[in-house]
């Protein structure tokens, strides 16, 4: 059944296909139920808590999203990756790259 997923999603998103392809099937069933169940505490709960300068890094076809906002109210530095949406690893790599390399920089104060 998993590889029936990953060849009905070949046509319509090549993206998700590859990496469902490259996956084993109870990872990925493992971290769809996390996903739904959600974490205790919350990745936000957790970001919020560190005692250092943080970066949020968002694609720009995820914008406008009202996490940028919220994430902004908790000082949290925000990187927008250009060209990109949820998959920027896939659709832009070398955005990706700069995005983490300014974040480094502003957690060291560089």
């Amino acid at each position: 059944m998993f590889d029936e997923v990953v060849n009905e999603n070949s046509i319509e998103n090549s993206m998700w296909a590859a990496t469902l392809s490259v996956c084993s099937s109870t990872a990925i069933s493992r971290i769809s139920k996390s996903a739904v169940a959600g974490g205790d505490p919350s990745w936000r709960e957790i970001l919020y808590s560190l005692q250092c300068k943080r970066t949020f890094i968002f694609g720009e076809k995820s914008l406008p999203d009202d996490d940028k906002i919220q994430l902004e109210r908790q000082m949290i530095n925000i990187e927008i990756v250009k060209s990109a949406g949820h998959s920027m690893a896939w659709e832009n790599p070398k955005g990706l790259a700069e995005a983490i390399k300014k974040g480094i920089f502003y957690a060291r104060e560089l």
